[in-house]
């Protein structure tokens, strides 16, 4: 028997489905330790920026990630510690991915259940796109 830990299922935007696939992979890799903190950090912040590009902002796909959480804070998507979770989300990434810091596990160990719980609230309120130009 098989079956997913995580729910990131996002019914009103079956085009982020597939991709949120290989999310919900490695989210169950981590409690294996079958993947490293570096690259489960990068693919939380990728599935984390798809769905709030997702999420039906004015101008989303101009905005920065800091930009996206804050447009989705101010207008009601996310609730504050959500907000602060994947702002968090993003310091530790630029760290790992560009500066060689060592702590996307530590951050991990304390944080993964509150960062999943940020995606999976995403999840739910991603749409699908209006037309093929948003």
């Amino acid at each position: 028997m098989t079956g997913v830990i995580h729910d990131l299922f996002p019914t009103n935007a079956p085009h982020l489905a597939d991709r949120l696939v290989i999310t919900m992979d490695l989210l169950a890799s981590w409690h294996f330790q079958e993947v490293a903190a570096e690259v489960l950090i990068e693919e939380i912040h990728t599935a984390a920026e798809l769905m709030l590009k997702s999420l039906g902002l004015p101008r989303s796909k101009r905005m920065s990630f800091a930009e996206l959480i804050d447009g989705a804070h101010d207008q009601g998507l996310i609730d504050e510690r959500s907000s602060q979770t994947l702002h968090a989300l993003k310091s530790t990434r630029v760290g790992a991915k560009h500066r060689g810091s060592a702590d996307a596990k530590e951050w991990l160990d304390a944080n993964f259940w509150d960062v999943v719980a940020a995606l999976e609230r995403l999840s739910a309120k991603a749409k699908a796109p209006l037309n093929s130009f948003d």
